[in-house]
């Protein structure tokens, strides 16, 4: 999942798709609705939805609903962070944190108080301490997460200065408040766009996301999924 807020679509990430599903783990690849139109916390909710459906419906396409993670980019990372953290989002659909599997943010932000200034004023609205509760920072202090999920951070070396040194505070603030199983990969020679973009060529990205992914399900699980032809 990825997208700004206020652009993007699934169709740009469907070559990313089918490759996740030729290593054996089904992929959903979700929409949410888009600002203007929509404001906080309408996309996040959209993803909750997504996620619902997900885990109702993926053992019709060869998965295992026990085995479902979360992966974005950008703003999709930002919103994937603040649903493993929050558990209203999901509780609206009768689920609980645990629910979700493993979370891996791809260039996300984090703190909406210092990203929102500059941004449009339909996505988050003009009140500062709006913006503090759509962060993911704050989500720590109620430790409304479920510390035993794991964790897989990226970042690329040519990422913004103001994204590398959230998304460091970020993994630090997961360690301080107890998740045992937090990884972080700053990947050299990628910049914001293509860190996202040539994970559909098999890239050194790609094969992360699908070893954490392996990795954390065989241990608690079949390993992967048997999908249908």
């Amino acid at each position: 999942m990825e997208g700004g807020l206020r652009k993007g679509d699934k169709s740009e990430d469907v070559k990313k798709g089918k490759l996740f599903a030729a290593s054996g783990i089904a992929a959903a690849v979700i929409n949410y609705r888009l600002s203007p139109q929509v404001s906080h916390p309408a996309h996040v909710e959209d993803v909750a939805a997504a996620f619902a459906w997900t885990k109702k419906n993926i053992a019709s396409y060869g998965g295992d609903p026990s085995l479902v993670y979360i992966v974005g980019h950008s703003a999709g990372a930002y919103l994937i962070t603040l649903l493993a953290l929050n558990g209203d989002y999901l509780a609206k659909h009768d689920l609980k944190l645990n629910a979700i599997s493993g979370a891996i943010p791809v260039s996300a932000f984090h703190d909406v108080d210092l990203v929102a200034p500059n941004r449009p004023k339909d996505v988050w609205g003009e009140d500062p301490k709006f913006w503090e509760s759509a962060s993911t920072t704050p989500q720590f202090w109620g430790r409304t997460s479920s510390p035993k999920m794991p964790w897989l951070a990226i970042i690329a070396d040519g990422d913004e200065e103001w994204r590398r040194d959230q998304k460091y505070r970020f993994v630090a603030n997961l360690k301080d408040v107890g998740f045992a199983n937090v990884s972080l990969m700053d990947i050299k020679n990628r910049d914001h766009n293509s860190i996202w973009d040539k994970i559909s060529d098999g890239d050194e990205v790609s094969s992360h996301i699908i070893n954490f992914v392996s990795k954390h399900a065989s241990s608690v699980g079949d390993g992967g999924c048997k999908l249908k032809k």
